[in-house]
């Protein structure tokens, strides 16, 4: 019988995270279905029958977060799906937040699969398989997915194809089928995939109960050991003799208000903490501690957080890297004077060269689409420049640690 979930718990966080791994041996079938699967889920459920309700309800759960993505790991295929949301103790009032919590992934999951999908339609089916294949076949001409193909080869050098990057072929052969019988299958591989399920709390292990009693009894492929020697090798030539392990911690703030200079703190505090080699988690972790390779930070401020990235050599405690970022966060709060001017400039630099980079640009064009209207660089550089010192220290006050993971030898 499986052990269906696995418990880390930790005080340290103010959100619950959920991750769901569905494993398969790797071929053909497996790489179509589970990547099929990882992107519908994102689009509706029994409950939530379009992407707009399924996000309405994202929203109406504090803007928990969900995604899912598909992976080749030697000879297994895994089917991942993570979701976030905040526990009931950070809101000021009581309410069944974690329960409602757990009804949605149930459904976006496990109803799913139950219903054999019905709630997409056969054209929904037949859309999605096409986006599929446009996204394919435009990766295959972009550089960074050539290389990663590169890396993969060598990993895979034992004779192990990365099924990931042929499936494309086999998108038109299912494109063919019947949409009823690629649901019915898509079902069918899901209920028996092996499953195991990992959490972050404790009050989370109730979630057991809206699994269905057959995943206790599926099969868990697992690697070979041929596959594990020759991943473990492969990755001393790709990475040395050490192994990478990636970091990866979620800062949020309280009461983010995008329409407000909220935004605009939220980019400078970005901008100081993990932008370029210049910024602070760069010199502190590479430059003074000299246990990173990279280390930088990514904001999404329409949700109002920022991700942090680092990629971190040999045996580190999770407990040091938290204390090491605070620390970092305390330098800011500690210097806020200067290091507001300093945000403010790069900031305004952007602003002054939306085409610097392409990322600005795509960025200024998201803008305008999602708001309806043109960018106007000199209202958002007088809003920069009226933030003031207490200002940025009220704001870095309502920030707060998120989730955390840690992957050791990704």
């Amino acid at each position: 019988m499986n052990k269906l979930i696995t418990c880390t718990s930790s005080t340290h966080y103010v959100t619950n995270c959920m991750m769901f791994d569905f494993t398969f041996p790797a071929n053909m079938d497996s790489v179509v279905y589970s990547s099929l699967f990882t992107e519908l889920i994102n689009k509706a459920s029994p409950k939530f029958p379009s992407k707009i309700k399924l996000f309405d309800k994202l929203d109406d759960l504090y803007g928990a977060y969900l995604s899912a993505s598909t992976f080749q790991c030697g000879n297994l295929v895994i089917a991942r799906v993570i979701f976030t949301f905040l526990k009931e103790d950070v809101l000021d009032q009581e309410g069944p937040l974690l329960e409602e919590s757990l009804q949605f992934i149930n459904d976006v999951i496990f109803n799913n699969i139950k219903t054999k999908f019905s709630t997409f339609s056969d054209s929904q089916i037949y859309t999605e398989l096409k986006r599929m294949k446009s996204y394919q076949l435009s990766m295959e001409e972009d550089l960074h997915y050539y290389m990663a193909k590169t890396i993969n080869k060598i990993q895979y050098d034992n004779g192990q194809k990365n099924l990931l990057s042929i499936y494309n072929m086999d998108l038109l052969d299912i494109a063919n089928k019947n949409a009823a019988d690629i649901k019915n299958k898509l079902s069918d591989l899901f209920l028996n995939a092996g499953l195991q399920i990992y959490c972050n709390d404790s009050a989370l292990l109730g979630f057991k109960r809206h699994i269905p009693k057959k995943y206790l009894y599926n099969k868990i492929p697992k690697l070979s050991v041929k596959q594990e020697k020759s991943i473990e090798k492969n990755n001393r030539i790709i990475w040395g003799n050490q192994k990478e392990n990636l970091f990866s911690q979620k800062l949020i703030c309280k009461k983010f208000d995008y329409v407000t200079t909220d935004k605009f703190m939220l980019a400078i505090v970005n901008v100081i903490l993990g932008y370029g080699s210049d910024s602070l988690l760069f010199k502190y972790f590479r430059q003074n501690l000299s246990l990173s390779y990279y280390a930088y930070s990514t904001l999404d401020y329409y949700l109002g957080d920022i991700t942090i990235y680092i990629s971190l050599h040999g045996k580190i405690q999770q407990h040091f890297i938290l204390n090491s970022i605070k620390h970092v966060i305390q330098l800011l709060s500690k210097h806020a004077s200067f290091f507001l001017s300093e945000g403010k400039k790069k900031l305004i630099f952007s602003i002054n060269n939306p085409h610097h980079s392409q990322a600005n640009e795509l960025n200024t064009l998201f803008k305008e689409k999602m708001f309806m209207q043109k960018a106007s660089p000199k209202k958002d550089i007088k809003a920069i420049n009226s933030i003031g010192v207490n200002d940025f220290k009220t704001f870095l006050n309502r920030i707060t640690i998120a989730s955390s993971l840690l992957l050791l030898g990704e």
